[in-house]
């Protein structure tokens, strides 16, 4: 389980006392650093799925975070459940402006995407959105997360994604004050009390290490390419045990699990 010494700050400070330097004065260095390999780990390897509460504008859109890499679920609360809407390419990405440069609100005319897909709504299957934290926006520091908190069902035809504006447009018919979105995030929202898991945190350890001397010109060529071996090793673990079942595996099991044996 992870608790409150599996954090960034403790990297940093294991490192210095690896290094047996008590001053501090390196800390706010070794922590920067660490925040690095957590973004580097995050987008190759971990790919952590956030979901947060977002509030929707005047004109029914939402901003994306800052950390977000694509969006995977994107739902709205009716009542005591979510529904989790689909995209309609027709939706218009141009608003008028007021005077002030404010963007209006397009006008809504009923089309087919208002129809939900079928007709009996009990008929699919829920959805779930993964580490859901209750707050927007929340610089970094994701505590107590609820998997599985939220389910809805699939309603087709409510939003489109603005690439250019880092927005996801919603239809003028969707009045409500919040949407819930599940995103993939680069890991780039963490601050030193972000927590990690603790394979994570011997691997930023070992990353912190191999940083400060990777320049270091009084640091023995043999030491640094030691500590990136030894840090190539601790990612190929990592992924190894992030990383799903393959087909290979499956090919694997079947095959240790079966011998030539008589039929009788």
């Amino acid at each position: 389980m992870i608790n409150d010494k599996y954090t960034i700050t403790a990297v940093a400070q294991k490192v210095a006392s690896d290094l047996e330097d008590f001053s501090g004065h390196k800390i706010l260095t070794y922590i920067n650093w660490a925040k690095a390999g957590l973004r580097g780990l995050q987008q190759e390897v971990l790919q952590e799925v956030k979901t947060i509460k977002v509030p929707m504008n005047d004109y029914y859109a939402i901003d994306l975070p800052d950390d977000c890499v694509d969006w995977v679920k994107v739902g709205v609360q009716y009542g005591d459940k979510i529904f989790v809407l689909g995209v309609a390419n027709d939706i218009a990405l141009l608003q008028d402006e007021t005077d002030c440069g404010e963007k209006v609100a397009n006008t809504h005319y009923p089309s087919v995407d208002d129809l939900t897909n079928g007709i009996s709504l009990e008929a699919y299957t829920p959805f779930y959105f993964t580490n859901f934290y209750g707050s927007y926006p929340s610089q970094g520091n994701w505590n107590d997360g609820l998997y599985g908190l939220y389910s809805g069902l699939p309603s087709k035809g409510f939003f489109r994604e603005n690439k250019q504006a880092r927005q996801l447009q919603f239809s003028s018919n969707v009045k409500v004050t919040y949407i819930y979105l599940e995103y993939i995030t680069d890991g780039s929202v963490c601050n030193g009390s972000t927590q990690v898991e603790p394979k994570v945190f011997d691997y930023l350890t070992q990353f912190v290490h191999y940083e400060r001397m990777k320049f270091r010109l009084d640091v023995p060529d043999s030491l640094k390419h030691r500590t990136q071996s030894d840090l190539h090793y601790m990612f190929l673990e990592i992924k190894r045990r992030t990383a799903g079942i393959t087909m290979k595996d499956i090919v694997n099991g079947v095959r240790a699990g079966y011998r030539m044996t008589p039929h009788i």
